[in-house]
C-alpha cells in the first residue's frame, strides 16, 4: 500500500472515531484539559461467528429442548452461542422476542423461557 493510500486510510478512520465523540467529550478538548490518544486494536472478525444456518438453528433448539432444567439450558446456551450476535440469531431463528437493548443474559435468559420454561409448565400443568 502506498504512503498516500495508507495516509488517506488513517485520516478516513481518525473522522469515523471523532464523529463518535459526544458533544460533552468535544467541549473537553476544546478546554484544554483533556487531550486525545491513539490505540490501534484489531477487528473483530464477527460475521463468521454470528452466521447460524437454519440446519444449526435446528440442532440447537432439538439439544435445548433435551435439557431438563433452565439452568442447564442457561449452561447449554452459555456452550454453544459465544456472543450477542448468535444469541440474536438464535432467537430469530426460534422466534423469541427479545429486545435490541437486552443484555446477552436477558436473551439468554428469553430463550430458556421460551423453550424449557414453556416445556415445564406444560408438563406440571399435565401432571397436576
Amino acid at each position: 500500500m502506498s504512503l498516500k493510500n495508507l495516509t488517506v486510510k488513517l485520516l478516513a478512520e481518525l473522522v469515523t472515531e471523532i464523529d463518535k465523540l459526544s458533544e460533552s467529550d468535544l467541549e473537553k478538548i476544546q478546554t484544554g484539559d483533556y487531550s486525545i490518544s491513539l490505540k490501534l486494536t484489531k477487528k473483530k472478525t464477527t460475521k463468521e461467528s454470528a452466521e447460524l444456518s437454519e440446519e444449526k438453528i435446528s440442532n440447537l433448539l432439538s439439544e435445548l429442548k433435551r435439557c431438563a432444567d433452565r439452568e442447564s439450558g442457561q449452561k447449554f446456551l452459555m456452550e454453544k452461542l459465544k456472543n450477542k450476535k448468535q444469541l440474536e440469531t438464535f432467537a430469530r431463528g426460534i422466534d423469541i422476542y427479545f429486545m435490541k437493548q437486552d443484555k446477552v443474559g436477558k436473551i439468554r435468559e428469553r430463550i430458556v423461557e421460551g423453550i424449557i420454561g414453556a416445556s415445564l409448565r406444560s408438563s406440571a400443568i399435565q401432571g397436576a
